[in-house]
Order: C-alpha cells, then sequence, then structure tokens
C-alpha cells in the first residue's frame, strides 16, 4: 500500500500544486462571491417591495365610513375658497381619505437638464403621508425606487436596474422636504382640504386664497390662485429643500402651475401640471411634469 503518495501531495513534499488547479479554485471562490451577493441583493430588493407594499396598504385602510360631500357645507368659507371646493368635489361623493394616482410624464434632474421618461403610482393620504413609486429611464440605465413620508419620517430609495441600490436618505432634513410636498400635493385630494379636516381658510384675492395647515406639528400655508370656474391655477408654498446644492437647507419658493383637469369619481383634479423649485421667479427650476392618467379615491 502505497500511503506515502497521498501523504506527501498534502504536505506539499511532492511540489506546488498544478497552476490549472489553482485557477480552477480562485474562479469557484470568485463565482461564489458574485452568487452571494446577487443573492443579497435580491433578497434585499424583495424585502423593500414587501415592506413599501406593507406601508402602501396601511395608508389605504380607514376606518371611519366616507361621508357624502354636502355643497352646502362649504357656503360660509370666502367665495372663491366655496366655489373651488364644489366645482373640485361633486355633491354626493364620498368624502375621501386619500388617493391613488397613476401617472406618466417627464422629470429632469438639474437645470438644463435632459427631460427623463418617468412611469409612476403614488397614494396620498393628506393627514398621513404619501408614497410616490417611480421608474425612470436614463438612456441605457433605468433607476427606480420611491420617496415617501410616512410617521413623520421622509425617505428616498433609489436603485439602479430595480436591484443595485443608488441613493438612500433620510434625516430631518429629508422629512421636512418631505412633509412641505405633502401639504403641496393634497390638491389631489380635495376632500382632505376640507375645514372638518383642520384646514384654515383665508381669501387673499378675487380669486386667491390661502390654506393654512397643521401637519405633525408644523403649519404649512399654501397659496393657491383659481380659474373664475372654480378650477385651480397654481399652488405655492415655502418648502424646506437645498434645490441649488449648496450644502445648506432651508425654506424656498415651490410651486406648479395646472395645465389641465381631469375627473374621476366625482373628483375634479390636476392632471397635467409644471411644477418645481423657485417657482414664479427668474430662477425657476422647473423639474416636474407629471401627466396623471388614472385616480381611484378611497
Amino acid at each position: 500500500m502505497n500511503y506515502h503518495g497521498n501523504f506527501g501531495r498534502e504536505a506539499g513534499i511532492l511540489g506546488p500544486e498544478p497552476i490549472g488547479n489553482h485557477m480552477k479554485r480562485t474562479t469557484g471562490i470568485a463565482a461564489a462571491v458574485a452568487i452571494g451577493a446577487g443573492a443579497a441583493l435580491y433578497y434585499d430588493t424583495q424585502r423593500a417591495r414587501r415592506e413599501l407594499a406593507r406601508q402602501w396598504q396601511d395608508l389605504r385602510r380607514r376606518t371611519d365610513p366616507a361621508e357624502p360631500f354636502d355643497p352646502a357645507s362649504v357656503s360660509s368659507l370666502p367665495e372663491p375658497v366655496s366655489r373651488y371646493l364644489r366645482h373640485s368635489i361633486a355633491g354626493g361623493a364620498p368624502l375621501a381619505r386619500g388617493v391613488e394616482l397613476s401617472m406618466g410624464g417627464e422629470i429632469r434632474l438639474k437645470p438644463e437638464g435632459d427631460w427623463l421618461p418617468m412611469k409612476a403610482e403614488e397614494i396620498i393620504a393628506p393627514e398621513a403621508g404619501f408614497i410616490w413609486r417611480v421608474r425612470v429611464r436614463m438612456g441605457l440605465l433605468a433607476v427606480s425606487g420611491a420617496d415617501a413620508y410616512l410617521h413623520g419620517e421622509g425617505s428616498q430609495r433609489f436603485r439602479l436596474w430595480t436591484c443595485i441600490p443608488f441613493l438612500r436618505a433620510s434625516g430631518p432634513d429629508v422629512s421636512r422636504s418631505a412633509l412641505g410636498r405633502l401639504a403641496g400635493e393634497s390638491v389631489f385630494c380635495p376632500s382632505g382640504l376640507l375645514p372638518e379636516r383642520g384646514v384654515q381658510w383665508r381669501q387673499t384675492g378675487p380669486l386667491a386664497a390661502e390654506a393654512l395647515l397643521n401637519r405633525h406639528g408644523e403649519a404649512v400655508t399654501l397659496r393657491l390662485t383659481f380659474h373664475p370656474t372654480g378650477g385651480l391655477h397654481t399652488v405655492q408654498l415655502r418648502r424646506w429643500g437645498d434645490p441649488d446644492q449648496t450644502g445648506t437647507f432651508g425654506m424656498r419658493p415651490f410651486g406648479m402651475e395646472v395645465l389641465e383637469e381631469g375627473t374621476f369619481g366625482g373628483y375634479t383634479i390636476p392632471v397635467r401640471i409644471r411644477g418645481g423649485w423657485h417657482f414664479g421667479s427668474e430662477g425657476h427650476f422647473d423639474f416636474f411634469h407629471p401627466v396623471v392618467t388614472a385616480a381611484r379615491f378611497f
């Protein structure tokens, strides 16, 4: 029995192992690492999707019955406000707590940057929060992810090709900016602007008014202008942010112009808008052109 052959190979007495064997072993290790990393990305992506779906359903859930809208209930408000709410909510329509939107359109990431096509879904519950899920094409790249404001905290999570982490942001500045977005986008769910939802109105002109919202302990004032028919024309607010990438956050002008309206389930809302930072000034950064294709109120 020639046991020296095995012992010699194990002890290295018979010389180094052939180079080919080393290459095979290295390749195998690299493949295992790549598979492991891919599996980790996959499971992290799936976990994030499940969590976002749960949060979406939490926002959609309501415990109180939906009362019908009575146009007479807003008759004591300033005339332009009353006209706007009666224009936006049909008599007898269930008073919604929120809305789910489907949208297309385009977006750009910097002034004078290329406009990028997008597809998105959003849920907005004006008194609770929002989630905006979007997919943007950037040439050969595809970026997908979500902006959200939930339980008083904002977050941004975006990935390349649905799986590779690209941007993650949270913290006080992100939360405060997201709160401003929630307030401004309340116009997509007009029932969230009724006085019984804690909104205070003040007329500021023949076709203008301010809506004071208190959301999660912070007061936000929306400045709205209207068409003579009651349709919404512009929305402006002071929103927390750093749109010029200076490294310093602060209150900045933000707003949107309504280009077209549509009616869904008894609600007439903006369906085509132009929105951006420094609204109404020479430095206006117009970056958001959504087109709403469907709206489901709940």
